[in-house]
């Protein structure tokens, strides 16, 4: 650092050359300042932004490209080069002379060994460097020495050579390979903000083809037919598949990029069994499967993720519904050791289903894979179920492996460490019920509720099953209007979208909690955005509660009691 390679009369010339070319040069080998030999290998470095300057001389100024920052240097000790090349090795056997200092090739000094070599030589051979070659003469001393050896030895001094080279290629490697890291953490952002925008423009629609239909299976709007019943139940199943479809998308691309985190909480995992099992109750009374759930008597409330693994439970008793005929068993076991070194937990789910073959089983829990991939297939699936159970169960800490066999089912088996709680369980029954109860001692006007939502379908949807449900409504289309309508109307309750135009649901929120008299009423924020840190952000601007779209009605009219209740 600071000292000006050009004050050498003997290296200026090609230090300017080096400079101008850019490129990676092999100097010497040369008589250092501080003493020795050594052969230098230079790559100038360059940044962006810097002017160019002139460098003195007593004869000349010299101009530098623009960004010229100055050199990454390597000295080469000459004699280790050789010897570990093996040069040296057979001495008595034979002479070697270099020439062409500084990659001249033919026209540079002899650099090592007696000029006489290259008089009476046996061999050449040319050795390429970076910015040029040297020559490499071989004088036998004895007959009948095996040549084999010496292309070993001049074969390793290429290597060396090249590997002088190699040293500063592996800077401009590692300088490629950071901006490499930085595009894919470009790409990565991109594709996160693809997942987050395709999110919600399915989720928007959906929110409204889901919600017509509970609402109108409900009856809200009048009377329906038994076809009109079955038709409306075919709409939602349909809507459901898709949405399970872009949620199962999103939980996969969050469990790659370690975007998903538990919320472990006391439950009783039997009765998240059982609960999980009666969404499947139509299907199984359809083909007439039997479904048994085991436990041992004093099963423990365990400290778990409720949410991830009913994902787990769901996407397992759908693959053995799914592929277990007529008149099937499904048997779900759930067994626990306490005493051991490392307390488990075991679940166990067995089918008399139409059961994989060995050789296929590698494949189940593979992302976007289908066993059953043939243009014939019986069994409708996107591959994302098991390859997301595998991950969710491997984010628990957890294992899971499948036995099965063609024509006689499969068995699932997972282990997981056991966390037992010495809190109760949440009832949700008791808890909905001790919120009717508060509704109905306050008996007067029907709760005013503002709904700030722009999409028209959606409005249609909440707005027509919230009237039916015994709430008044005031509406607004974007945030400013949703703060205007909160200060003039007072509700006792807002369902605030986020994604609005002139101005969004989380200023909006901000701004109404600056009033005195609207910082206690309840918000509820609905948005389609279901990515990795939207509940925060609502929960941060100032909302009590986030639900995301689509939104099971009769779940976000239990939300509502359960917030007016409190407040």
């Amino acid at each position: 650092l600071g000292f000006n390679l050009l004050q050498r009369d003997d290296q200026k010339e090609q230090i300017i050359e080096n400079i101008q070319s850019r490129a990676t040069t092999v100097a010497g080998p040369l008589s250092l300042i501080q003493g020795g030999d050594a052969i230098i290998v230079r790559q100038p470095i360059f940044t962006d932004g810097t002017s160019s300057q002139l460098l003195e001389s007593p004869e000349n100024p010299y101009e530098l490209p623009s960004g010229f920052w100055g050199f990454a240097t390597v000295l080469i000790d000459p004699t280790i080069l050789y010897e570990e090349s093996g040069l040296l090795r057979e001495s008595d056997k034979y002479k070697f002379s270099l020439k062409g200092r500084h990659g001249l090739g033919p026209q540079g000094d002899l650099f090592y060994g007696d000029a006489a070599v290259f008089e009476n030589s046996t061999g050449r051979v040319k050795i390429a460097i970076p910015n040029g070659e040297w020559i490499l003469a071989i004088q036998l001393l004895q007959s009948g020495w095996p040549w084999r050896s010496i292309l070993i030895a001049i074969l390793g001094t290429s290597l060396s050579a090249l590997g002088c080279y190699s040293i500063l290629d592996k800077q401009a490697s590692d300088r490629a390979l950071v901006k490499l890291n930085s595009d894919l953490m470009i790409a990565n952002d991109l594709k996160d903000e693809f997942l987050a925008m395709i999110s919600h423009e399915l989720r928007t629609p959906l929110n409204a083809i889901l919600g017509l239909s509970e609402g109108l299976q409900e009856q809200i709007q009048g009377k329906l037919e038994s076809k009109q019943i079955k038709a409306l139940q075919t709409i939602e199943n349909s809507g459901q598949h898709l949405l399970t479809l872009i949620n199962d998308i999103l939980d996969l691309s969050r469990l790659q990029a370690n975007q998903l985190e538990l919320d472990s909480r006391p439950i009783f995992l039997p009765w998240l069994c059982e609960t999980v099992a009666k969404q499947f109750q139509p299907l199984m009374t359809e083909k007439r499967i039997t479904c048994e759930l085991l436990m041992a008597d004093d099963f423990p409330v365990l400290e778990m993720d409720e949410i991830k693994f009913s994902q787990v439970l769901e996407k397992l008793l759908d693959n053995s519904v799914k592929f277990t005929p007529e008149k099937g068993q499904i048997k779900l076991t759930l067994s626990h050791d306490k005493a051991a070194v490392e307390p488990s937990l075991k679940v166990t789910l067995s089918d008399t289903g139409i059961g994989i073959a060995e050789e296929q089983l590698h494949k189940l829990f593979e992302p976007f894979t289908q066993i059953d991939s043939a243009l014939n297939r019986q069994y409708n699936g996107s591959g994302l179920g098991l390859a997301l159970v595998h991950r969710l169960i491997e984010l628990q800490g957890g294992t899971i492996s499948v036995e099965s066999e063609i024509g006689l089912g499969s068995t699932f088996t997972i282990n997981l460490p056991l966390h037992v709680s010495h809190e109760d369980p949440i009832n949700q029954s008791t808890m909905e019920q001790k919120v009717e109860s508060v509704l109905t001692n306050n008996a007067g006007e029907k709760p005013l509720v503002l709904l700030a939502e722009d999409n028209a379908a959606n409005v249609v949807t909440m707005s027509s099953y919230l009237r039916a449900k015994g709430f008044r409504l005031v509406l607004a289309q974007n945030g400013r209007e949703a703060i205007a309508q909160a200060k003039s109307e007072h509700p006792d309750l807002i369902l605030m979208d986020i994604q609005m135009p002139v101005m969004d649901g989380l200023e909006a929120i901000h701004h109404i909690r600056q009033d005195s008299n609207l910082e206690k009423t309840p918000i509820v924020a609905l948005t389609a955005l279901a990515m990795k840190g939207d509940r925060e952000r609502c929960l941060a601007a100032g909302a009590d509660d986030y639900l995301s779209k689509p939104i099971k009605l009769k779940y976000l009219v239990s939300t509502i009691r359960k917030l007016l209740s409190v407040a």
